[in-house]
């Protein structure tokens, strides 16, 4: 593994972001298949863990309430 890419995993263990940690590559290629700038891809990183977080808050939810929905990737 690239040094930089062992710094970046580390950093985004240390922040938290396991699941962009997680999925960092595909998400990085997926910017670079559109031809994102720097601010773009930032853009686009945090709209992912806006998703994921808005996600996982509906199904908090509805766990609480006694339903539930399929996962949706």
């Amino acid at each position: 593994m690239h040094p930089d890419h062992e710094r970046l995993m580390a950093m985004l263990t240390r922040l938290k972001l396991i699941a962009m940690r997680d999925q960092i590559d595909s998400l990085l290629d997926e910017a670079a298949r559109r031809e994102l700038s720097l601010h773009e891809t930032l853009g686009f990183l945090c709209e992912h863990k806006i998703a994921r977080k808005d996600e996982r808050h509906i199904q908090m939810g509805l766990s609480v309430a006694g339903g539930s929905i399929p996962d949706v990737d």
